[in-house]
């Protein structure tokens, strides 16, 4: 049998590795550890991730007749192939959770902490133009399919969104 052996210098993979950390986090306009909400992750998208994969200058994409790239530059000749996904998992409201009567004005939905059966696959977001459906759609992955995270394993769907090449 043939075997074939492709490798790529520790030192050319340890100097991407150090330019990704700089790009989206270290030397970011906003850094990964100031996320610490919803809100300041939206901001995070919008100052430093969506600026690391399109770059500063997006007027290009809105010219007539942009042509799109198939692959963004990323640096020195690497390019992002395929496409980048965003994942969310939601909880439904009012399970694993109780606001005390005292503050129930104040609170009238409670979130619980993350659990697989407070799971809530409901699709939501604005309407479709061509289907009516609201755009936000759950998708299954698989049952046994886990990511780790800092805090918990979650299963593999979720509401996801594609981050292509095209900025609009």
């Amino acid at each position: 049998f043939t075997v074939l052996a492709l490798n790529e210098p520790l030192a050319d993979f340890r100097a991407f590795e150090g330019y990704v950390k700089r790009r989206f986090d270290t030397m970011a306009a906003m850094p990964l550890h100031e996320v610490k909400s919803g809100a300041t992750l939206w901001n995070y998208i919008e100052k430093s991730f969506l600026p690391g994969i399109y770059g500063n200058d997006t007027e290009k994409y809105y010219y007539p007749d942009y042509t799109l790239e198939r692959f963004l530059d990323i640096e020195s000749g690497n390019r992002l192939f395929g496409v980048g996904r965003m994942r969310m998992l939601k909880v439904k409201p009012d399970v694993g959770c109780v606001v005390a009567s005292s503050k129930s004005s104040y609170f009238p939905t409670c979130y619980g902490p993350f659990d697989e059966e407070a799971i809530d696959t409901t699709s939501y977001g604005p309407s479709d133009s061509s289907t009516g459906e609201p755009v936000f759609v759950y998708y299954p992955g698989t049952a046994s399919e886990y990511i780790g995270g800092q805090i918990s394993s979650y299963p593999s769907g979720g509401f996801m969104e594609v981050i292509t090449s095209n900025y609009n």
